[in-house]
């Protein structure tokens, strides 16, 4: 086994400091949910572990996010957390009762199982995904597909799930946005699975194709909830049916607000065999 002496530990870190030095004078850091300049951070030298199913989930989040968010953006991170809606997941105003349904899954059917979120979009987080959406900062698909992947771990059995997909884009905004932020944070997965040991037991399929979204519709931003419903009403289709049938599916989106678009992603694929439909978004909203 090589061994290194202390002086020459000491000059990797030296000459580390020195280049992230220069890196930073000439391309600054910034944090992702304020604009503001990053502070300077420890270097770290040796192979960090992977934060992984932390007790504390707030912990785990800032831990993923410290790269890319400023200490004033990670001590405010809102995440979701119980009690939450055990049908859509949506956190509970009533902090004393435990985990209940909510009034609006009580009175109108939701087409998926269960749905989870790890963040409030709110703050931070509402910046955070902003960027990563609208200003092509695909560097982040990496740190905010691991709390994905975590929330997945949590609260799933990965031998329960056969596929998973993202909310399609159309093939308009796809030409307009370039990449679809969903399926960027997913394509991780398979190699996270491996860093963290769950590989021996994981047979799930990352499909992209078999779920498609037929009409142009205008975003959803800005609508109220029954206009919503009525936007993206029948905009999405199956391709390969075949694919669907007697499989139980996880679907993937990165914000979800009144669940109009995950319902009606579940409704395709109800219709063409799906076993089951859940879904995990990277944050919701209020």
């Amino acid at each position: 086994m090589w061994k290194t002496s202390a002086a020459t530990r000491k000059n990797a870190d030296l000459r580390a400091r020195i280049g992230r030095a220069l890196i930073n004078a000439v391309f600054p850091e910034i944090c992702h949910g304020c604009g503001r300049f990053m502070p300077e951070r420890p270097i770290q030298t040796g192979s960090g572990r992977d934060p992984t199913v932390q007790a504390d989930k707030r912990d785990f989040a800032r831990r993923v996010l410290e790269p890319v968010l400023c200490p004033d953006c990670l001590a405010d991170i809102p995440i979701v957390d119980s009690p939450i809606c055990p049908c859509c997941g949506r956190p509970l105003k009533s902090r004393q009762d435990g985990d209940h349904m909510c009034g609006r899954c009580i009175t109108e059917k939701r087409s998926f199982s269960k749905a989870r979120s790890a963040l409030v979009y709110d703050g931070a987080v509402l910046a955070l995904i902003h960027s990563y959406k609208y200003n092509s900062r695909t560097c982040l698909a990496k740190p905010l597909g691991r709390l994905l992947y975590e929330e997945f771990i949590r609260h799933f059995d990965p031998e329960e799930i056969d596929a998973v997909m993202a909310v399609p884009l159309h093939a308009r905004r796809m030409r307009q946005r370039g990449y679809n932020q969903a399926l960027l944070m997913i394509r991780h997965w398979p190699e996270m699975a491996a860093e963290l040991g769950h590989l021996q037991n994981w047979k799930i399929i990352c499909h992209d194709r078999a779920l498609c979204r037929k009409a142009h519709t205008r975003p959803q931003t800005g609508l109220d909830r029954k206009a919503r419903k009525k936007n993206i009403q029948g905009a999405f289709d199956v391709s390969e049916p075949g694919f669907c049938k007697g499989r139980r599916l996880l679907l993937i989106d990165d914000v979800m607000t009144t669940g109009a678009t995950i319902d009606e992603c579940a409704k395709a694929l109800y219709r063409a065999g799906a076993a089951g439909v859940s879904v995990i978004t990277l944050a919701r909203a209020l």
